[in-house]
């Protein structure tokens, strides 16, 4: 009996350091996924704020670009220094 007994104990302390073992491994493993998954939500915030910025920028270009085509426009919808409609130079 004594023997079965020692036998239990030794099987008992392998199978609660491999329970150890898996659950340190396990933790480890999570811990590098949250810091993965922290990096890539930083990394997103990052580049949607600066398409934001980009789009911003955009924004502005286009409504230059619009002033001024309206700004070369006559009245007749013909753009300044063009001749008249149907006019061959």
């Amino acid at each position: 009996m004594a023997t079965k007994s020692l036998a239990s104990a030794a099987t008992s302390r392998r199978t609660g350091g491999s329970a150890q073992n898996t659950t340190n491994r396990l933790n480890n493993l999570a811990d590098n996924f949250n810091h993965f998954y922290g990096d890539l939500e930083e990394e997103t915030t990052i580049r949607k704020q600066a398409e934001e910025q980009r789009v911003v920028r955009l924004e502005r270009e286009m409504g230059k670009v619009e002033r001024e085509r309206k700004r070369h426009r006559t009245g007749d919808g013909r753009i300044l220094g063009q001749g008249a409609p149907g006019h061959v130079s």
